[in-house]
């Protein structure tokens, strides 16, 4: 199974559980899985596998949020873009800089939304804490995120290897 289909199906799943499950709760709420996503693929992947997955995820988020345009794609496609640069350019195997990386990804796309919604002459109150709390929700539950995403790469890896020459 390719790269490209499997975070496909997960972001599909992602999409199913904020929505449904998570919806609800005090902390899942303020929570981007999408962002944790295009982070993680930008940490791991290449851009012609992780391309297919990350505008899926920001279809999915502009069909279903009736979001502006196409500001979820090019969002999504910017947080991949950025750390996918600052894997070469740092050192991201640390993980309070990849934790900084996604609160500061998070945060970016909250004022890309705001500033969105202002430009677009929609009128929203602005509070920090409406940029704050999301971002620092999204940075503070990443690691767990990007390791259950890393062990669905490694089953990935492993089912391939099991098609392509057998049982061991």
């Amino acid at each position: 199974m390719s790269v490209s289909l499997t975070f496909s199906f997960a972001a599909l799943a992602l999409f199913i559980l904020q929505t449904t499950f998570l919806a609800g709760t005090f902390f899942f709420k303020n929570v981007d899985l999408f962002i944790i996503l295009a982070a993680y693929l930008g940490f791991t992947h290449k851009p012609e596998q992780a391309i297919i997955p990350v505008v899926f995820m920001g279809l999915l988020a502009h069909t279903f949020s009736g979001g502006w345009e196409a500001t979820s794609v090019i969002m999504y496609g910017s947080v991949f873009l950025l750390c996918f640069t600052m894997r070469w350019k740092a050192n991201l195997d640390l993980l309070i800089y990849r934790m900084t990386l996604i609160f500061i990804c998070s945060f970016c796309s909250g004022v890309l939304l705001l500033g969105y919604g202002f430009f677009s002459k929609v009128w929203m109150p602005f509070q920090w804490s409406a940029l704050l709390v999301p971002a620092l929700s999204t940075a503070a539950i990443s690691p767990f995120i990007c390791w259950l995403f890393r062990n669905l790469d490694g089953w990935r890896q492993h089912m391939i290897r099991n098609f392509r020459y057998g049982p061991i």
